[in-house]
């Protein structure tokens, strides 16, 4: 099987910081969390007005 890689800003990318955020606000680590929503957050919306923070 073969991977792929993709940046930072990608779809999938952004989900999978999300879901990591959620985790870690479960597990008590609640800056982490933050850190990772809010990360999460600004990707997507950069996607949503078509632009990318590199």
């Amino acid at each position: 099987m073969e991977g792929r890689v993709v940046g930072s800003d990608h779809v999938s990318t952004l989900h999978a910081t999300d879901k990591l955020g959620v985790l870690y606000y479960d597990r008590g680590k609640l800056r982490k969390a933050e850190q990772m929503c809010q990360r999460a957050l600004v990707g997507r919306k950069n996607d949503l007005v078509g632009t990318r923070e590199n």
